[in-house]
């Protein structure tokens, strides 16, 4: 089988029918130092491998559809030994990418290099990224490749600025022409930049909206009950109107349904998991859906609203059950995530943080918490 993408060896580049370096170097001076990036079609990932070579504060989530492919790249990413890359075997179709954009998770660059016209519905897929991304790289064919796949969709890009500008609302940049290996017209490398904001309408995959409050504390007046607004350089975060520090990192649950695990093991995942619960030991549900992949591994969030009841031995069994499924399961195939059985005690104390966060604010809960002491 010829080798689509250069393979980026530790000690070596293995050239593939892509020029990859070209294009590179048109990426490069837009990567973020630190935070999230999304590879969709990702290949062998040698973009990922650059971007973390680059900057130790990033991390990758790299998705990528052939099963022979994803099984390649995740042999050079153990020779690299890196955790910094979280490989997904699976497919990002439209209606993926739009429940996705429907939770709270951000990126800080979004890579769709030569993947768009592959995908059933591009300008769905567009909006739904961009929506979620601070900036987002695509590389689509010239309308007049005619070695190109997905013949019938490059002919909404004969004016691809135009397009993208259409299906975002955002400022779109040509940052240059790039060479194929189908036909002798170069294609087209565009940036989506500039502010953007969303509501997501939950946090995660499979949340129960009996958690989440739908009126913002004190006045209650309707409004969605999260918030992500970038204004072009930093990312504002706010939980029922109440702005809260912005965290790089995506959440685990969302990972989970992506596609199968390939790359760090199920071990990295446990043990991460067990590090998060042993740094926050009073957290109240440490479970997986409270959990981002970060740059430096797992993190624990949200768990100020009830005191700790969940121990160490049941954050460890959810996270093994889940992990154990998301690295087995074959895409198109998907073993929704449970956040696990509460018993009627924690269903009432988490239903009660809830509603008080509703009335006095995440702060007003936690100087509550600090009157009541252990009672609380």
């Amino acid at each position: 089988m010829a080798q689509y993408q250069d393979a980026l060896h530790p000690d070596r580049v293995d050239l593939g029918e892509r020029d990859c370096l070209p294009r590179w170097e048109l990426i490069r001076p837009h990567l973020p130092t630190t935070g999230m990036i999304l590879d969709v079609g990702s290949n062998l990932g040698y973009y990922g491998l650059k971007a973390i070579g680059e900057n130790a504060g990033v991390a990758v989530v790299s998705v990528e559809p052939d099963p022979s492919t994803a099984e390649r790249q995740r042999q050079l990413l153990a020779e690299h030994g890196t955790t910094r890359i979280c490989l997904i075997e699976g497919a990002l179709d439209s209606a993926l990418a739009t429940q996705w954009a429907e939770k709270c998770d951000w990126f800080e660059l979004t890579l769709l290099l030569a993947v768009l016209h592959w995908t059933d519905d591009p300008g769905r897929i567009v909006r739904a990224l961009s929506s979620m991304s601070g900036v987002l790289i695509a590389e689509v064919p010239d309308s007049g490749d005619r070695g190109a796949c997905g013949q019938s969709r490059l002919r909404q890009w004969a004016d691809p600025i135009a397009w993208f500008r259409e299906h975002t609302g955002r400022t779109v940049t040509l940052l240059g022409r790039v060479p194929r290996h189908t036909s002798s017209v170069p294609s087209h490398l565009i940036m989506v930049s500039g502010p953007i904001s969303r509501e997501p309408t939950v946090p995660y995959w499979n949340y129960d909206p009996l958690y989440g409050p739908q009126r913002q504390p004190r006045t209650g007046v309707d409004a969605a009950p999260y918030q992500m607004r970038y204004d072009g350089e930093r990312v504002h975060f706010a939980i029922r109107g109440e702005e809260v520090a912005y965290r790089p990192g995506v959440n685990v649950v969302s990972l989970m349904y992506l596609g199968r695990l390939l790359h760090p093991e199920p071990a990295y995942w446990i043990q991460g998991a067990a590090a998060a619960v042993e740094s926050w030991p009073d957290h109240g549900d440490p479970m997986p859906h409270n959990m981002l992949w970060t740059p430096t591994g797992l993190s624990l969030i949200d768990g100020d609203d009830q005191q700790g009841r969940s121990t160490m031995q049941a954050s460890q069994l959810s996270m093994a059950h889940h992990v154990t499924a998301w690295a087995t399961t074959r895409p198109p195939s998907a073993r929704p995530y449970r956040g696990g059985c509460l018993s009627p005690y924690r269903r009432l104390r988490r239903g009660t943080g809830r509603a008080l966060r509703r009335v006095v604010g995440r702060k007003g809960v936690a100087r509550v918490k600090r009157l009541l002491g252990p009672l609380g």
